[in-house]
């Protein structure tokens, strides 16, 4: 599958699928990071020398590569899709970072294995001759697409510190956050997350049960939220 590699700057080289069209598109467009003011933003909320990012959808590093890149801090990556598994690693090792981690698997709110994806809302682009998917990003746990995948939480991996919670899953946020409660109770991270017209669909309540809401439990935890388009981010004022 091609690509096309966009030289950042200090954000990184990252190659981007050109078959995956919002993305790809954009950033050819207007040759900078993708929702790079929202990046911006997010990491001048922490005031850590070394911190961490736990980066719950990962895609191919839009988030994570640019992260270690600017702050020198370390990266653990989530990203269940094949190619874009394949594609993130590329990406951290084309810019020589040894500060990451990547898993090719889902988070949510139990432990389990056995779980699939759906195939994405934009699907297949009609356009596309040789048949590939238009839009990797809307791709999420569903039915019908890759399967065979594990879950995990994020409070089983007993983290040592979290200083940035970005969560991109598709409907699935509010089963992110459920598994990190301890998490977040703990060491009370920068968390953004998206936020538009996407819930929790029945494969997702089958395995995982209701939802909860976000905003009320990061409000009881004294969080500030925003909301960005189609993002939100969280903070405790300092």
């Amino acid at each position: 599958m091609k690509t096309t590699t966009f030289n950042l700057k200090k954000y990184g080289d990252i190659d981007v699928y050109i078959h995956d069209y919002i993305i790809h598109n954009s950033m050819y467009k207007d040759n900078e990071l993708w929702c790079r003011e929202l990046f911006d933003y997010v990491v001048g909320l922490i005031d850590n020398d070394q911190p961490c990012l736990v980066d719950v959808g990962a895609h191919c590093g839009l988030f994570s590569v640019p992260f270690c890149m600017v702050t020198g801090g370390n990266a653990i990556a989530f990203e269940p899709q094949d190619n874009l598994f394949v594609l993130l690693n590329k990406n951290f090792a084309q810019n020589s970072l040894e500060n990451y981690e990547t898993n090719k698997c889902v988070v949510g709110s139990k432990c389990m294995t056995g779980i699939s994806l759906n195939k994405g809302d934009e699907g297949y682009d009609a356009s596309n001759k040789d048949g590939l998917p238009s839009n990797l990003g809307g791709v999420g746990i569903g039915e019908h697409g890759e399967s065979g995948i594990e879950m995990v939480t994020i409070d089983s991996l007993n983290l040592e510190s979290c200083d940035i919670l970005k969560i991109d899953v598709e409907g699935a946020e509010p089963y992110v956050i459920s598994g990190a409660k301890e998490t977040i109770t703990k060491f009370k991270p920068v968390i953004m997350y998206e936020n538009n017209w996407k819930s929790a669909n029945d494969y997702m309540k089958k395995c995982m049960g209701p939802a909860i809401n976000i905003k009320e439990f990061l409000t009881s935890l004294g969080y500030t939220i925003e909301d960005k388009d189609a993002d939100t981010v969280a903070y405790i004022k300092k």
